[in-house]
């Protein structure tokens, strides 16, 4: 594993700048929009364009690696994203901000593509998921991190824009440069979204709303701060909590869900982020410490739900249909998160800063009252034998992640049972 790890330090360490591109670019666009006085319904749609643009990536990003290569893709869509981030500083225009939002979404797919896939191959069977799960924690961390780049100076200046793509640019550095091989490009097949919810209704639904509820969370989250009135500073450490709660939670809430029925779990999980940020609503006016500690355990508690609702949906899924299961989790999420800052910007608008937190937890809770209805009327009948595909490598915060490491599992999963058909159930 130390050796694995020793040949592969370059990708991690670009994966770390990625992160912090990612969290701070994401805070300062909706902090900036905000401050510059664009009405909360564009500021949503600029947000969500991020997300309508990393499904069109999701789609079309493979057939570009396919065509070029994963070197020349992740050269070309790391340049397109260090220029859509000076972008907003030289074109300070809400429609243009959409366009670049768009292009940076699909630029940051193939980027995650192009890392994942990579370390992918480098991994095997015996330490693929503690590989990813490490990746996941990198990410997370320069996530985190990139919340107090708005530290470093005003964000109505172009400094911060600068740094970003300065970041970006250097990321490429380390993974163009390294010797591991390139991986084989394998695209999955699909299943129709109707057909997967029939076969698990309950976790679809969760991944399309516990998507939609992370988007609210990353989009807009700066712009409830800026109606507060926080600081730039105070806005840092506000997302920083989130994160960080997220990245405390996302392995005990993992072992808990490998352990016991995931379908309680994830109603009982939901229930507790609903009543969170409800309170999180109530106490919004606070000292703002004990804020960061409730919105450090609503982040923990809601932003990890991803996974558990993922291999939920892969419980139902015989091992042959779990590549083609996850390709239409990434479109259903996809989806559940470009609507979310659209829905909670005119809530905004009527409620007030309150409303973001209740527009989340109502989200949380609808999650939470269909897993009662679910478990109350239907008995849990996931194929027992699936139960070892865990979740604790999986991800996502709402930043864009694809769910490589399903497909990676997966394909573990698959490999072991066609070696050994008669552990097959």
């Amino acid at each position: 594993m130390r050796k694995k790890l020793t040949s592969i330090w370059p990708l991690f360490f670009g994966v770390m700048l990625i992160g912090l591109c990612v969290g701070a670019q994401g805070t300062l666009i909706s902090l900036r929009a905000a401050l510059e006085g664009f009405p909360n319904t564009i500021t949503g749609l600029i947000m969500s364009a991020y997300y309508m643009g990393f499904l069109l990536g999701a789609s079309r990003g493979q057939k570009v690696i396919k065509r070029v290569g994963h070197v020349r893709t992740f050269a070309a869509l790391t340049a397109l994203s260090s220029l859509c981030v000076l972008m907003h500083s030289l074109y300070v225009n809400p429609w243009a901000w959409v366009a670049t939002r768009f292009l940076t979404g699909f630029a940051m797919c193939g980027i995650y593509l192009v890392a994942e896939s990579w370390l992918n191959q480098a991994a095997d069977d015996s330490n693929r998921g503690k590989i990813l799960s490490l990746y996941m924690i990198t990410l997370l961390g320069g996530i985190l991190g990139g919340q107090f780049l708005l530290n470093l100076a005003d964000p109505l200046s172009f400094e911060l824009f600068s740094l970003i793509s300065i970041l970006m640019s250097a990321a490429a550095i380390p993974i163009l440069v390294t010797a591991t091989p390139t991986p084989v490009v394998t695209p999955a097949p699909s299943i129709n979204p109707l057909q997967l919810f029939q076969w698990a209704p309950f976790g679809l639904s969760g991944i399309f709303l516990i998507q939609m509820c992370s988007a609210m969370i990353f989009g807009m989250a700066p712009v409830y701060a800026n109606m507060v009135g926080f600081t730039t500073q105070q806005v840092a450490w506000l997302m920083a909590a989130i994160v960080a709660g997220a990245l405390l939670f996302q392995w005990p809430l993992g072992l808990l869900a490998d352990r016991f029925d995931r379908r309680l779990v994830a109603t009982s999980l939901t229930g507790i982020a609903a009543t969170l940020g409800i309170l999180a609503g109530l106490l919004s006016d606070s000292a703002f410490v004990w804020l960061l500690c409730l919105v450090g355990l609503f982040g923990g508690f809601a932003l990890p739900l991803y996974a558990v609702f993922s291999a939920l949906v892969n419980d139902f899924m015989k091992p042959e249909k779990i590549v083609a299961a996850s390709s239409t989790i990434l479109l259903v999420g996809g989806i559940g998160a470009s609507l979310g800052p659209l829905i909670i910007a005119p809530i905004l608008d009527l409620a007030g800063p309150k409303g973001f937190f209740w527009g989340c937890s109502t989200t949380l809770a609808c999650i939470s009252l269909y897993g009662l209805y679910r478990i109350s009327r239907f008995p849990y009948s996931a194929r027992e034998d699936l139960h070892e595909f865990s979740m604790l490598a999986g991800a996502n915060i709402g930043t864009g992640l694809i769910g490589i490491e399903d497909i990676a599992q997966a394909h573990a999963v698959a490999a072991e049972i066609n070696q050994n058909p008669e552990n097959e159930k």
